[in-house]
C-alpha cells in the first residue's frame, strides 16, 4: 500500500493538506468500486 493521508478533518489545515486529502479519498473511493465490482460482482446486468 502506497502512503495515505489521515486528518482529524476539523480545524484549518495548510492547502497542501486539504489537496491531498481530496486526492485520498478519491483513491479510497475508486478503490471500493474496483473490489464491489471484482469480488462482489457490481454492475453486472442479472443481479438483482
Amino acid at each position: 500500500m502506497k502512503n495515505m493521508v489521515i486528518a482529524d478533518g476539523g480545524g484549518r489545515q495548510p492547502a497542501e493538506f486539504r489537496e491531498a486529502l481530496k486526492r485520498q479519498q478519491m483513491v479510497d473511493l475508486e478503490r471500493s468500486f474496483d473490489y464491489a465490482k471484482t469480488q462482489l460482482g457490481a454492475g453486472r446486468a442479472g443481479r438483482a
